[in-house]
């Protein structure tokens, strides 16, 4: 969270195409687990789809035939996805399923280059694209009265381009403490290629829970080179410029940087404030405000300074 050059897209979704160049990460928070998943299809993990409530699915029957012979019977042991398209709201969704998402999807079966994209709650996003492999890592921001436990429900990608989703683990945790944090990885690598020729791809996917107390109040300041006040904006024009501007505000004339002022007051605790400082120059302002869920929405301002 804070001022920079380097961001990613506020809204409902994130989407990159093509080749990228690897970025890397100081990732912290406490390893909670890191799961090696099970994948006898070979079909390719792309991401995770976040859930407060444990996937209802059932349990794969092992039956026996006339000949004495074990197999799996069918059962619905996934959720089949629904992709949209790069101009619709949300690029995928499971029916019935109320969660979040992140992941990088192929788009086109012959195509190399992933779409990747994430819901609201992801915040400080990295990407790692390399020869041998993708990795996704992102915080997730929760709030005082937010969930008290998360299910990892990892997303899986069939070589036809369809996408389905599989039951998951969950981490959970008692109360809330300002800035604990814990994570959680998947991590599976696939052979692709034709037969001789094929090379291993690894995708992991790294999301880290971490509790924050919710901003109560948000206000957003204009200031000159002489540390006058040109201009405020209050929590509801910010959320308006994300709506009807998509995330891109323009300065007024005569700014020479932005000052963001949170306050915010967890049970028990004495009111916080906490501020940002944006610099001219500075391209995005990233921040935190009252999501849905108990989830904390991160927020990207696109600045548009005047010459």
């Amino acid at each position: 969270m804070g001022c920079g050059k380097m961001g990613i897209k506020r809204g409902k979704r994130m989407a990159v195409m093509g080749v990228l160049l690897a970025v890397s990460l100081a990732f912290g928070g406490c390893a909670l687990a890191r799961e090696e998943l099970e994948n006898p299809k070979k079909d390719r993990l792309v991401g995770v789809y976040l859930t407060k409530e444990y996937l209802e699915m059932e349990e794969p029957k092992i039956e026996m035939n006339w000949k004495g012979e074990l197999y799996l019977e069918d059962s619905q042991t996934q959720i089949e996805g629904i992709l949209g398209d790069l101009s619709d709201e949300s690029l995928l969704h499971f029916e019935g399923v109320e969660g979040y998402g992140i992941y990088g999807i192929r788009m086109h079966s012959e195509s190399d280059s992933s779409v990747f994209s994430s819901d609201e709650i992801f915040a400080d996003i990295h990407l790692t694209l390399e020869d041998n492999g993708e990795k996704i890592e992102a915080v997730v921001y929760v709030g005082e009265n937010g969930p008290r436990v998360v299910y990892f429900n990892p997303i899986y990608q069939r070589e036809d381009g369809t996408v389905y989703l599989r039951q998951g683990t969950g981490m959970s945790w008692d109360g809330f403490a300002e800035g604990a944090a814990m994570s959680q990885s998947m991590k599976e690598s696939v052979s692709e290629g034709v037969k001789g020729e094929e090379t291993v791809k690894t995708f992991e996917c790294a999301i880290e829970i971490r509790q924050s107390t919710e901003p109560r109040t948000t206000e957003l300041l204009f200031l000159d080179g002489e540390n006058k006040v040109l201009e405020r904006r209050e929590e509801s024009r910010i959320r308006e410029i994300l709506e009807k501007d998509e995330g891109r505000l323009e300065v007024p004339q005569g700014t020479e940087y932005l000052l963001l002022v949170q306050s915010g007051k967890a049970q028990g605790q004495e009111a916080e404030e906490k501020r940002s400082l944006c610099n001219r120059g500075e391209e995005h302002l990233e921040f935190l405000l009252p999501g849905t869920d108990g989830f904390l929405e991160a927020v990207q301002l696109q600045i548009l300074w005047q010459q």
